[in-house]
This record gives C-alpha cells, sequence and structure tokens, in this order.
C-alpha cells in the first residue's frame, strides 16, 4: 500500500513538472501573448527627460528565446554620461534565466562584486528592485568595467524574486530589463550613478507604455 502511494506522489509530481515545462516551452500551443503584450516596445519615446538615444541594432540571433526586443543607446545632455538599455519581452520560461552574472561572466567578463539589491524610488512616487553587479574585462586597449542593473517585470512594477523562474512560471509574458553603463573608474559610487537617475524618469515611461497585466 505506501509503495502504491510513493508511485502515485510521483505520478502526480512527474505531471506537474511536464505541465509547467510545457507552459515554459509553449509544447501544448504556440501562444500569441509575448508578441501582442510587447508590441509597445517598438513604440517608447526616444526621448526621457534629458536623455536622447539613438537605436542600438541586434539581430534575432543575439537574443534568443524572446519574441521582442527593445536596444537603445541613452546620452544626456548635459553631462554626457552614456548607457544602454535593453528590454525584452517572452515567455517566462527563457526570459527568466540568462542573467548578466552568467552571460556576460560567459563572455569573458569577471564579476568584480556579489549582486546586490537596489531599491529605485521612481518620479512617479514607485519603487523598482534590481539587482546590480560590476563587471570588468581585460581588452588590449585597457580594461572595460561596467555596471549592470537588471530587474524582471510581470506588467506592475519590476522585481528581482530569489528564483524569478518559480515565481513568474505562470504568467503568459515577462518583461526583463537591463541598463549598463560604461565605468571610468571602477569605484564609482552606486548612489551618484547617473544609471540611477535616469531610471527614475525612465521607468514611469516605460510602465506607462506597457499594456495592463494579463
Amino acid at each position: 500500500m505506501k509503495s502504491t502511494i510513493t508511485l502515485g506522489i510521483a505520478a502526480v509530481l512527474i505531471g506537474l513538472t511536464g505541465l509547467l515545462h510545457g507552459m515554459w516551452t509553449d509544447r501544448w500551443a504556440v501562444s500569441r501573448d509575448p508578441e501582442e503584450a510587447s508590441a509597445w516596445l517598438q513604440h517608447l519615446p526616444a526621448t526621457v527627460g534629458d536623455w536622447s538615444s539613438e537605436p542600438i541594432p541586434v539581430r534575432r540571433q543575439e537574443l534568443p528565446n524572446v519574441s521582442s526586443w527593445m536596444v537603445r543607446r541613452y546620452t544626456h545632455r548635459g553631462n554626457g554620461a552614456s548607457l544602454s538599455v535593453s528590454v525584452v519581452a517572452g515567455r517566462p520560461g527563457p526570459v527568466s534565466v540568462h542573467t548578466p552574472d552568467m552571460c556576460y561572466v560567459g563572455s569573458g567578463y569577471e564579476l568584480v562584486n556579489r549582486p546586490t539589491r537596489l531599491t529605485v524610488a521612481t518620479a512617479a512616487g514607485s519603487q523598482a528592485e534590481f539587482n546590480v553587479g560590476r563587471f570588468r574585462k581585460d581588452k588590449a586597449d585597457g580594461v572595460e568595467q561596467l555596471r549592470i542593473f537588471w530587474a524582471w517585470s510581470t506588467g506592475e512594477g519590476w522585481q528581482v524574486p530569489a528564483n524569478p523562474r518559480l515565481t513568474f512560471a505562470r504568467y503568459p509574458v515577462l518583461y526583463k530589463l537591463y541598463v549598463v553603463r560604461p565605468l571610468v573608474r571602477g569605484n564609482e559610487a552606486l548612489d551618484d550613478d547617473p544609471a540611477v537617475s535616469f531610471l527614475r524618469v525612465f521607468l514611469p515611461q516605460l510602465d506607462q507604455a506597457r499594456p495592463p497585466r494579463p
């Protein structure tokens, strides 16, 4: 009797695992939710406060397993600060993984410090959570250093849960945001980072343009 119950529980767990994997990979049916929900990415304003931007061409091969994306380089008209912004949308399985502490390290960068949690208070009065990491890479012309901010959203706010893959598994669409800023000095204070000032004004416009969560 005990073995029968154990086998039954195992069968249920296997079934649930298969169901979740099927949802993550669109095994059961190809969903149109990501394409429809991410159409807004192509219409975000090129100017955000004192920041103007230009698109960065990206081929689909460079962003696998996402349905839509927007990649732009923003430059502050006053102080000349520059950063790149990437927003991707797609099914939660693929979008929840491949974070900078994995993909940048896999591309030859060193993670200088353990990613830290940062709360950004936006100009609209909301709060957003980001992971922040510093990366370095030795190149022929010197050392490149980057500070990268990243977070996810299901349609309301931005967050960095401990296990994104499980947290977002039930949603039809997941968004991921990267902000990457080159560092002139490795010890630049996070509180004074121009990227934080940018996020304060950028996030309200991003949220306003985004469709409501399904």
